[in-house]
């Protein structure tokens, strides 16, 4: 996997409860047979099927947080996101506004958060981690006859949006259950050479995110140094909760 980190990969959710916990388990490429890496916990509260707050963290095997996200959507529509890389002491945020998303970093501190860039964007239709389930489920029945569907997607390190393309690879199985298998990938031709494809599975039946591939924001360290990240991960669902 090349150097190109999308963060929405860690932290999709679909919001069917007003009060839901999902657990998903983050792995090594290849080894979905050992214990997990990281544990990743999302606690989401919704008043309808569009409209949710959801507050998450994700743990290594040590029981310590290395990253945290917080969001608010409204209408099937992003509001706010905050993520923070407690590993690199990084953070991102987007709120979007009126006619505007305002993409900003910070650097964290011991003294608190230190911004460290800011950049509007005129506000146009994307999608992000939120809101994958809801847009895929929108673009099933296209997706499910083999065309491909594109859409902007929010990449919060790069405080802007990038053009992505959806494409059904093909049906397999997954913890039992039958999935739709899609590559995801830059719509852009310059950036797809330089940008390996993820791969996400959804259940057939239920539309929920059950499997990722791909490069994510969390870091490894190897011979003394931190190292990105690319990981198989298997995303629990409060009706699966046993199935890892």
């Amino acid at each position: 996997m090349k150097s190109f980190i999308i963060l929405f990969q860690l932290l999709p959710f679909f919001a069917w409860a007003n009060v839901q916990t999902r657990v998903s388990k983050i792995y090594e490429i290849g080894k979905l047979q050992e214990p997990p890496l990281f544990v990743q916990t999302t606690e989401i509260q919704s008043e309808d099927l569009g409209t949710f707050t959801s507050s998450a963290k994700i743990e290594d095997r040590d029981g310590k947080v290395v990253m945290t996200e917080k969001v608010a959507v409204r209408g099937a529509t992003l509001i706010s996101q905050f993520v923070e890389q407690l590993q690199s002491m990084e953070a991102w945020e987007l709120v979007v506004s009126e006619n505007k998303m305002v993409f900003k970093t910070y650097k964290i501190t011991k003294d608190g958060r230190r911004e460290d860039g800011k950049k509007a964007e005129e506000v146009k239709s994307f999608v992000n981690g939120p809101l994958i389930e809801m847009f895929i489920a929108k673009h099933w029945d296209v997706l499910t006859e083999g065309k491909s569907v594109k859409t902007a997607f929010s990449v919060l390190e790069l405080q802007q949006t990038v053009n992505f393309t959806f494409q059904k690879v093909s049906d397999g199985y997954r913890l039992g259950k039958q999935v739709m298998i899609i590559k995801m990938k830059p719509a852009n031709l310059f950036i797809s050479m330089l940008v390996d494809p993820i791969i996400i599975e959804f259940d057939s039946s239920t539309k929920k995110m059950v499997y990722f591939k791909g490069r994510t924001p969390l870091k490894v360290l190897k011979s003394g140094e931190w190292k990105p990240f690319d990981a198989e991960i298997l995303y629990g669902h409060p009706e699966t909760k046993n199935a890892f």
